[in-house]
């Protein structure tokens, strides 16, 4: 009985032995999060040449200050984003839209964009240009305004027609 108590107990040192040899290593993993306010965008306002002419070159400024053979009623597109407070974000967009007749859809010509924008909404008559991929801030209150305008060309012998874009103008925006 003594050999067994010996053994055991010899057998309790050496595995303890080797948990004291194999000493414990720790190594602490942090967690973050950087939570993001909401990325908001809104369209207040599409482009709109107006009644023109078959002869004419419209372009709508989309500072607003010099227009080119519009109609009395004509409308510069305005896009609106919202974030977070002073956050950098990124601004797409197609540069271009064909418009097809919705009297005949085979009568087309095509709109090439200008946009200009700033985190002000009165600063519309100093925005600057705005490329797609443009990488803009938003304003201490998270905000950033977008205008559009643009030209559709020389429209000398354009059918006439009720013209609208096929596809839209798409200004998407994302948080760098």
């Amino acid at each position: 009985m003594k050999d067994l108590f010996t053994a055991l107990f010899t057998l309790a040192l050496v595995i303890g032995g080797f948990n004291v040899a194999g000493a414990q290593v720790v190594s602490d993993v942090n967690v973050s999060a950087n939570v993001l306010a909401t990325l908001g965008i809104s369209t207040e306002s599409n482009i709109n040449f107006g009644n023109i002419s078959d002869t004419s070159e419209p372009v709508i400024d989309p500072n607003n200050d010099t227009h080119n053979d519009l109609g009395t009623v004509f409308s510069i597109g305005r896009v609106d984003i919202s974030g977070g407070n002073d956050a950098e974000v990124t601004i797409t967009f197609n540069n271009s839209a064909t418009l097809k007749g919705n009297g005949d859809p085979d009568n087309t010509m095509t709109f090439n964009l200008d946009i200009v924008g700033d985190s002000e909404v009165e600063n519309q008559g100093t925005a600057t240009a705005v490329a797609s991929g443009d990488q803009e801030n938003l304003s201490g209150s998270g905000a950033f305004y977008l205008w559009l305008g643009g030209n559709l060309g020389n429209l000398e012998d354009q059918a006439a027609d009720d013209y609208s874009s096929d596809e839209p103008i798409t200004v998407s925006v994302e948080y760098n």
